[in-house]
């Protein structure tokens, strides 16, 4: 632990405001994520300068890439800055005493920059969000790219993946094919496109809640082991596209593989493009460090735009303390054009996982092109937010229409548990793929859900994947 958070927790400790009391709704303009305000600086590439090494540094690891010239390091002109600031009442920041001055206590920044890479006549755009904590410590919380005009003929891919020999040889052909695939009347009707149980050309999208730094025995030192079972699942299946759900960076914890789970993950998934929204940042950050977990994507298509947007939450709802996000992001897949994949992990009150799923599907109605939903919804299909979802019931003068539920449209009669595999018993369904397709001739193939890795400390995670395949 540094001597300054030392001397900063000691502070808050000796001098800790009244409690604070939030009613009702937060301002969401306000905030940025849940205990964090939305105050943006700009800084200029001179300033940033070790952080835009540190982003090339992230890509030439990854990637076959020429040298970056200096001239495109210096198109990197300006840099957007977010201190983040915790905040307890999500109007002003949390001020502790630091030697008889009162200061806003911060977590670090983020910097949002895009990165031009040229080589040859081939140019490629990095758009990076990098998270600095503690001091001159850095984090890729987002990674994504697009390549501009064609290559040479003589020239190797632009991206040339530097993946490992046994990460390849470890995909095997169609894992996902599914002997006991059933049509579903209900999903053809509905969406007036027929499900093909042969096609070619297939993706996987899957959705995963991997249960942030947990171990079964509490024991902090335990996570790097479970982790591995975890990246024996994402390289058994090689998704094309994972929506996770309880992704953290956690300071102090992480046992030998840092406070970072992002870092985790993209180690295994290297040729991923990534994008990370926290959703909350954790109020006793203040005396354990650094705590905030949220969703993330990772794509092997490009990412060619991305949003994430604050969900409802009522604050004097004690089932509802943590703010709740929904992420998506634009993916370019090159039979389908554009495909909308958004996630999200709801709350654990009724009452604003109604209004989530509200503001998701009119936010859904203004997309073009085919659209997956995924997450863990806390809710099971009974549920009046999973019905909305489903078409059953109307929410709020709403109600949505071609927005299939797979695997209820799919296996109708199969419960298709995903919760709780660590307590060694799986009970509920809450994790779920949508799939809505008006617009664009993208057909679902095939879904499943992967069976545990084990109960206990043998389980990846307390939920287990759901994963979908499309062509």
């Amino acid at each position: 632990m540094s001597r300054f958070l030392t001397i900063v927790i000691t502070t808050i400790v000796t001098n800790i405001n009244v409690a604070v009391t939030n009613i009702g709704e937060p301002d969401y303009n306000k905030i940025l994520y849940g205990g964090v305000l939305s105050l943006e600086e700009t800084e200029s590439a001179f300033e940033c300068h070790h952080i835009i090494q540190f982003a090339v540094s992230h890509v030439k690891k990854r990637y076959n890439l020429c040298e970056i010239s200096e001239k495109d390091l210096k198109e990197v002109s300006i840099i957007k800055k977010l201190t983040v600031f915790y905040t307890r009442n999500e109007e002003e920041p949390y001020k502790v005493n630091i030697s008889g001055t009162l200061q806003a206590f911060n977590f670090g920044t983020l910097h949002k920059f895009s990165l031009p890479w040229r080589c040859g006549q081939n140019i490629s755009i990095h758009n990076f969000t990098i998270a600095t904590y503690p001091e001159e410590m850095h984090h890729v919380y987002t990674h994504t790219f697009v390549s501009l005009g064609e290559p040479n003929s003589d020239y190797i891919p632009l991206l040339a993946i530097k993946r490992e020999t046994e990460e390849i040889n470890s995909k095997v052909e169609e894992p996902w094919c599914s002997k006991t695939w059933i049509p579903s009347d209900l999903l053809m009707l509905k969406c007036r496109r027929f499900c093909k149980s042969k096609c070619g050309n297939a993706f996987t999208v899957m959705t995963y809640n991997i249960w942030n730094t947990n171990t079964y025995s509490n024991n902090d030192a335990k996570y790097p082991a479970r982790f591995k079972l975890l990246k024996k699942v994402l390289v058994r299946e090689i998704p094309d596209i994972v929506a996770f759900q309880e992704v953290r960076y956690e300071h102090f914890k992480g046992g030998t593989l840092g406070p970072n789970q992002m870092k985790h993950l993209s180690d295994i998934l290297k040729d991923y493009q990534f994008v990370y929204a926290p959703a909350q940042l954790d109020i006793y950050s203040i005396y354990n460090g650094k705590t905030e977990e949220g969703v993330a994507v990772f794509s092997r298509f490009p990412i060619t735009a991305h949003n994430t947007f604050l969900l409802f939450r009522n604050r004097s709802n004690s089932a509802d303390l943590h703010q709740r996000v929904c992420l998506h992001v634009q993916i370019q897949h090159p039979q389908h054009g554009v495909v909308n994949i958004l996630t999200s992990h709801l709350s654990l009150s009724h009452e604003a996982r109604e209004e989530s799923v509200v503001q998701i599907w009119r936010y859904i109605k203004g997309l073009r092109g085919p659209v997956i939903l995924t997450g863990d919804f806390n809710a099971e299909p009974q549920e009046k937010a999973l019905r909305f979802l489903q078409g059953i019931e109307s929410l709020r003068g709403e109600k949505t229409h071609c927005l299939a539920d797979l695997w209820a449209c799919t296996f109708p009669q199969s419960e298709g548990f995903t919760f709780d595999s660590v307590a060694g018993e799986l009970k509920k369904r809450i994790d779920y793929i949508f799939w809505q397709n008006i617009f664009g001739d993208l057909q679902m193939k095939d879904i499943r859900v992967l069976e545990s890795t084990g109960k206990r400390s043998k389980a990846a995670s307390d939920h287990l994947p759901v994963v979908a395949s499309f062509c």
